[in-house]
């Protein structure tokens, strides 16, 4: 076999070699020292090494992480929406666009999060049918509780809109 060209299992075993001399605190000059590989050649696996830890996400932690995500994604879409309908309100329009348009980067967002935004949505049952294929990602307590009380600020603002708006006319 010529130099340079080795078999994946070599190379698995290289990458675990270097992954416990890095765990152990040696640098690249002594790791490569150690397994006789050129300098050039551990940056080169501990760089692969990196992009490998970077991936490694579980479902429970990618869970988690798109539902923090998503509310915050919620509060940034639900502060656009008021101030656009503030400036609207106030006939003040190029104020107005730009959070109409943060408003929906904001929703594009959300949809990234849940796929959404690969839908042609010719008919609501592709969508229908695209949630029936996957089953509903969780979120942990604590996110769900803030969207829950979110929620249920959102829906007494909307309440209290109503009354006042009763009361003066």
């Amino acid at each position: 076999m010529p130099a340079g060209n080795i078999t994946t299992i070599d190379r698995l075993k290289r990458l675990q070699d270097i992954r416990e001399l890095t765990e152990q605190g040696k640098g690249v000059y002594e790791i490569a020292k150690e397994t006789g590989m050129t300098l050039q050649t551990v940056q080169r696996n501990l760089k692969y090494l990196d992009e490998l830890s970077t991936c490694d996400i579980n479902a429970s932690t990618l869970s988690a992480k798109r539902g923090e995500i998503y509310i915050e994604a919620l509060e940034a879409s639900r502060e656009a929406r008021e101030q656009f309908e503030k400036y609207k309100a106030n006939d003040k329009p190029a104020i107005a666009r730009t959070w109409f348009i943060s408003w929906l980067d904001s929703l594009r967002l959300r949809m990234t999060l849940f796929g959404l935004d690969s839908v042609k949505v010719g008919a609501f049952t592709q969508i229908n049918q695209q949630y029936n294929a996957f089953e509903p990602d969780k979120i942990d307590h604590d996110a769900g509780h803030k969207l829950a009380e979110m929620l249920k600020r959102s829906h007494e603002d909307k309440l209290i809109k109503k009354v006042e708006s009763e009361k003066i006319q």
